[in-house]
């Protein structure tokens, strides 16, 4: 709750997007975590954090998208 009041607070800091996800991705909640590191992703493109968990969340959809991001957040 407090990471989704902080996006209601402040709705273009990136960091709570990723807060929020990395909390959705503890409880394996892959598609509400893709979803917000995707807006995170929006915010400020590029953060090597954000491409790494999305990857981490690919891994159990989608190898090659999870690939892509892991290589993406590293280069």
């Amino acid at each position: 709750e407090a990471y989704k009041r902080s996006i209601d607070l402040e709705p273009k800091r990136s960091e709570s997007y990723l807060n929020l996800a990395i909390a959705y991705m503890e409880i394996k909640a892959f598609n509400q975590a893709i979803e917000y590191l995707n807006t995170c992703q929006e915010l400020d493109p590029g953060q090597a954090k954000t491409l790494y968990n999305l990857g981490c969340c690919y891994t159990e959809k989608d190898l090659e998208s999870a690939k892509k991001y892991f290589n993406d957040a590293l280069f």
